[in-house]
């Protein structure tokens, strides 16, 4: 009992910094970082639309994310010790993720959606180590438990969840919570943004950039903590 409550708060917290993820590069830096089915149709949008600079930009996002997770198999194939590698990854996600609170975030918001930042330079550096963070937590935690689930992809979570109902019972809940947990993720990061962005004016100031990136800090500190529940090598045998 008390290793299947670890367990789920470990994914819980996980899908928490998913959704926190993902509103914050999609509202401050123009993409989405984990959904890279967004990308995929924000991208065809602008290309069938002619612009092709916006498109660009969301297709770089699904490349990067998708170079990351070969790295992230080359390095699983590399190491044999499956569990050492879901700590390293854990690992370079957060120093990636630690890189990327000091890039500045470009403030030039957007003609196309008024609340969400332009699809500049800047903010393309940005999103590519978020999608690089996004890449290695995804793929540290697939088929990481008895329970198939992702902290990242809520429609595969739907799908399980509608399958379980009728099949394994006992992991309806399970796949409720860490929904739910996504959800909480990115109401609290909306929330934030917003609660931020009415006590500070809209600069490239690089301080008030850094006080943007707050999100990010949340995020860090979400999987510094799942670093530490993930500490027993049983704890995700299957």
């Amino acid at each position: 009992m008390k290793k299947t409550c670890r367990t789920q708060l470990f994914f819980s917290i996980l899908a928490f910094c998913g959704g926190f993820l993902d509103i914050f590069s999609f509202i401050n830096r123009g993409g989405f970082s984990l959904m890279q089915t967004g990308n995929i149709i924000y991208s065809t949008i602008y290309f069938i639309n002619g612009n092709i600079q916006y498109a660009a930009y969301c297709i770089t996002l699904i490349f990067s994310f998708f170079t990351c997770l070969v790295i992230s198999n080359l390095l699983k194939r590399k190491i044999d010790n499956v569990h050492k590698f879901r700590k390293i990854s854990f690992l370079i996600a957060a120093v990636i993720l630690l890189i990327c609170i000091f890039i500045p975030i470009d403030f030039q918001y957007s003609n196309v959606l008024p609340f969400q930042v332009k699809k500049t330079f800047l903010n393309l550096i940005g999103n590519i180590l978020l999608s690089a963070v996004g890449a290695f937590i995804y793929n540290s935690t697939l088929n990481s438990y008895k329970v198939s689930i992702t902290t990242t992809m809520m429609t595969a979570n739907l799908g399980r969840l509608a399958n379980s109902i009728f099949s394994e019972k006992k992991n309806i809940g399970f796949y409720v919570i860490t929904i739910l947990s996504f959800i909480a993720g990115l109401v609290s990061s909306y929330f934030i943004i917003c609660a931020i962005g009415n006590n500070y004016l809209l600069s490239n100031n690089y301080i008030d950039s850094l006080i943007y990136n707050l999100p990010l800090l949340i995020t860090l500190f979400g999987l510094i903590v799942c670093k530490f529940l993930y500490c027993d090598d049983q704890f995700f045998d299957k």
